[in-house]
């Protein structure tokens, strides 16, 4: 391990610099000729700290620079990425995993962070302002990585309103474990600087930016959240104001506004398919169902979410913490994820809900209560009736017995169209008996969901009779509907009878055909080489490089004792290259 250079006043923090730039700007001036003396120097470990979003060891850095360059958790707060993802998880968590990546390392973070099974992806490609590169070269004699560039979702410069530039050095293959400044990287224009000019897409990275710079430990409350994208959706009319049902077509088409006039598409492609935008969608509405909604903790959709439906951060941040979106909506509690359930005005932290509980209470009437808080007499009675008080009846429509026909119905758990429809009244008048019959709207939630637990274990059981021997991924295809439902409500039931099978697995062996596989790759070696050599003259040429344009190499290179022919065309295309390269580095300050 080489000597640690030292930082000040030779090396110190730029503006706004990232720490993988730092170490970058400290790798070039140390002289080191390969990036594992780096990293045994700063971080005491030959492939550690070299990850450019996700760092390692950074108490280790700290302890060898004596502090110079501030307290770990000071450089992974201001000096990464990662205050992009903490905000959606909950405090303990995100000071779990700030403990780990500061005194040793977490290889399985971006997992934890829904990243690797988000249709996102989990990488993190560098990017440049080329002005602010300009301004950097000239003012500092070097230019640098920013930290507010690489924020996802970011893809303009804030301050020159510019299209930044994305590098693909960093993002896998032999590079990944490299030190690299922009003037070195491989840097490519992500966008037609002509569509920057519209303005619609800055809110998407004006707000990614304040969610990285939220002050720790805050998080955001899903429950708080989907009540909100949902509250504002009925606001626009996307959604049914009384049973909370979402207009498709409507919300397709605003979701395909977004994403086409923030040309979305060119940085994530898969949008620009039917089945991309479909899945997406999904994706959102499922956040808002009226009766299962799923917690989203990926920042990118709720950054879909602030696109959709606000005008600016600031609209959006203030509305999240005004309660007043709450006047619809009962927020579960923690840990919960039932549905919303609609009522008037206020919830339970307010205080004319007390005041009127204890009115009624007293022998006022209902309506008079009502008219003294200043709330309609349906938002009385539904607060009456979750306090346990039966609110007096005079009805219209919904005769004694017929009313005492639809509870029993409704305790059976039965669907409200249904019940509308037998009943001859409509379903926003089976929502308020639900709401204001004490007791009923949870009798009938646990109706519903003992009646899909039996229907969908029933439809499991089948599948595994009919289909003994097959695999679990085989039955979950054969009805992807049940599994999916017994996956997020019953799933200890599910994993049990998938590990009681009766038979064992029958595992299919597949012979390849390596002889063919080795002559078509090396035959697609020698072309890439013959061609990028024509066009570089002089320069040198890395496997990286190749496995770039070749597809499928990359992924055979752990296997390449298998592939001799495509061994020597690697070695003979490099080779050249190889030879002319400079043993000397060369020193960027």
């Amino acid at each position: 391990m080489g000597e640690l250079v030292a930082l000040r006043p030779l090396l110190d923090w730029l503006p706004g610099e990232t720490l993988f730039s730092l170490c970058s700007r400290y790798h070039f001036i140390s002289g080191h000729r390969t990036p594992a003396q780096t990293c045994a120097t700063l971080f005491g470990s030959h492939r550690a700290g070299s990850a450019h979003d996700v760092p390692s060891h950074v108490q280790t850095l700290v302890d060898r620079t004596h502090g110079a360059l501030g307290t770990a958790r000071e450089i992974i707060l201001e000096r990464t990425l990662l205050p992009f993802y903490f905000p959606f998880h909950p405090a303990p968590k995100s000071e779990h995993w700030l403990t780990q990546i500061a005194t040793g390392s977490s290889p399985v973070m971006k997992a934890q962070l829904g990243l690797a099974a988000s249709q996102f992806g989990a990488s993190h490609p560098l990017k440049a302002c080329p002005v602010c590169m300009q301004l950097d070269q000239s003012g500092y004699g070097v230019a640098y990585w920013h930290v507010e560039h690489q924020v996802p979702g970011v893809h303009i410069c804030q301050v020159h309103r510019k299209p930044l530039l994305v590098a693909t050095d960093k993002v896998s293959g032999r590079d990944r474990f490299g030190w690299i400044l922009p003037q070195q990287a491989r840097l490519q224009s992500s966008m037609d600087e002509e569509f920057f000019w519209n303005g619609d897409h800055h809110l998407l990275a004006e707000s990614a930016l304040a969610f990285w710079r939220l002050p720790r430990p805050f998080a955001f409350s899903p429950e708080k959240l989907d009540k909100l994208y949902l509250s504002e959706l009925v606001r626009l009319e996307i959604a049914h104001h009384v049973t909370s049902r979402i207009d498709q077509i409507r919300f397709d088409q605003t979701l395909y506004g977004v994403i086409a006039a923030n040309s979305l598409t060119k940085f994530w492609p898969w949008l620009a398919s039917t089945k991309g935008l479909r899945s997406l969608s999904a994706r959102l509405r499922r956040m808002v169902h009226p009766t299962s909604p799923r917690i989203s903790r990926h920042p990118l959709i709720h950054l879909f979410w602030i696109a959709l439906l606000f005008d600016s951060w600031q609209d959006f941040w203030s509305a999240y913490n005004n309660n007043e979106y709450l006047s619809l909506y009962d927020i579960a509690p923690a840990g919960k994820t039932t549905g919303p359930t609609m009522k008037g005005v206020g919830d339970s932290g307010d205080p004319r809900r007390a005041r009127l509980v204890e009115a009624v209470r007293s022998g006022q009437s209902i309506s008079m209560a009502a008219k003294q808080s200043g709330v309609t007499v349906a938002t009385a009675m539904s607060w009456a009736a979750r306090e346990g008080i039966a609110s007096p009846r005079r009805p219209k429509v919904l005769s004694p017995d017929v009313r005492v026909q639809l509870i029993k119905q409704l305790q059976r758990g039965i669907d409200k169209t249904i019940a509308a429809s037998a009943a001859g009244i409509s379903v926003e008048s089976v929502t308020r008996v639900l709401l204001t019959e004490p007791g009923l709207h949870a009798q009938w939630r646990e109706a519903r969901f003992s009646r899909m637990q039996e229907q969908s274990r029933g439809s499991w059981r089948k599948i595994v009779e009919a289909f003994p021997t097959s695999s679990s991924s085989d039955w979950r295809k054969l009805d992807p509907a049940v599994y999916a439902w017994l996956y997020r409500n019953d799933r200890t039931w599910l994993q049990t009878s998938i590990r009681e099978r009766s038979e064992p697995l029958a595992v299919a062996t597949q012979r390849r055909d390596w002889k063919t596989r080795d002559a078509v790759l090396a035959q697609a070696v020698r072309l890439t080489a013959l061609e990028w050599h024509v066009a570089h003259p002089g320069k040198r040429m890395t496997i990286g490089i190749i496995c770039e344009t070749v597809g499928g190499l990359r992924q055979k290179l752990s296997a390449i004792a298998k592939l001799p022919l495509t061994r020597m065309a690697l070695l003979n295309a490099c080779s050249h290259s190889l030879a002319k390269a400079s043993t000397s580095q060369k020193t960027v300050l």
